[in-house]
């Protein structure tokens, strides 16, 4: 019989608009599941002032309850008012156990692997601003514009994309958080001991992410990005053929080198990767 491991991965939501607690247990989900866990429970622990309604926080309560429902995942909850908080905070904890050699990165990080991305980059955080800030973006952007935004809800689980890479022999599989793309990069370079290169210009970004991180002034590329996997693979086309295959958008946006240098080219101007910056995310929430 193999040998299990526990494996956790937290997330943190701030805000109390009605689906802000259902992006922190998805956040976590895909963190736990893209590292080969198989689900076990999610903990889930709201914290709330006192000029907040406990019926706002039971509001946030049901989109979740729903999710873990569809996927079968076991919920726990916390519910408490807090004076040492200033707005609605959630914390969501995945558990799931792994065999110790199932899914096991098989060493494809130490060749020149491919990176590849699925969906967008900012998709989550594009979700996010625009539940908390619905009202001001009503008055600035067409309801069409908007409604392209809701429709991104389905792709933030990425259980069938994780799936579909594992299976496939995917050298490293992560799902795409905190900080965005870049701080993604970091720490894969960090991981994995090697440098990089990647073409910002090949980046996925739906144009949707783009003209409301302009509008209010934030940086897409260190916005949280819940929804994206970012993959290893030898062949990354092929890989990326058979997400296409399943209708998941798969993009290559560059590989790991045998050097130590974080590169990023944007034409023919390259520039070092920085260590990440804090989450755009927190400005909205003036953190």
């Amino acid at each position: 019989m193999e040998e299990q491991m526990l494996l956790t991965e937290m997330a943190v939501t701030y805000g109390q608009a009605e689906k802000s607690g259902l992006y922190a247990v998805i956040a976590a989900v895909n963190a736990v599941a893209a590292r080969g866990a198989g689900f076990v429970t999610v903990q889930l622990r709201i914290e709330y002032p006192s000029d907040i309604e406990k019926a706002r926080i039971y509001g946030m309560l049901k989109p979740v309850r729903a999710f873990c429902g569809r996927q079968k995942i076991g919920l726990k909850e916390e519910i408490f008012r807090s004076p040492a908080v200033s707005r609605v905070q959630t914390i969501a904890t995945a558990a799931g156990w792994k065999e110790e050699n199932a899914g096991a990165e098989k060493g494809a990080d130490k060749r020149r692997s491919d990176i590849l991305i699925t969906n967008w980059i900012g998709l989550g955080g594009t979700l996010r601003i625009y539940w908390e800030k619905r009202r001001q973006l009503e008055e600035r952007f067409p309801v069409g514009f908007l409604r392209k935004i809701e429709e991104m809800e389905p792709c933030l689980f990425t259980g069938e994309g994780t799936r579909l890479a594992i299976r496939a022999g995917a050298g490293r599989v992560r799902a795409l958080s905190e900080g965005g793309i870049l701080a993604a990069l970091w720490r894969l370079a960090k991981e994995t001991g090697q440098g990089l290169r990647v073409d910002m210009k090949t980046l996925p970004i739906r144009q949707e992410t783009v003209e409301i991180c302009e509008y209010l002034g934030l940086n897409p590329y260190q916005l949280t990005s819940v929804g994206s996997l970012m993959i290893l693979a030898e062949n990354g086309e092929a890989l990326a053929d058979r997400f296409r295959e399943r209708q998941i958008p798969a993009t290559i946006v560059g590989r790991l080198t045998e050097d130590h240098d974080k590169i990023l080219y944007h034409g023919e101007e390259p520039r070092y990767l920085d260590r990440p910056a804090p989450d755009e995310i927190l400005k909205i929430f003036d953190i």
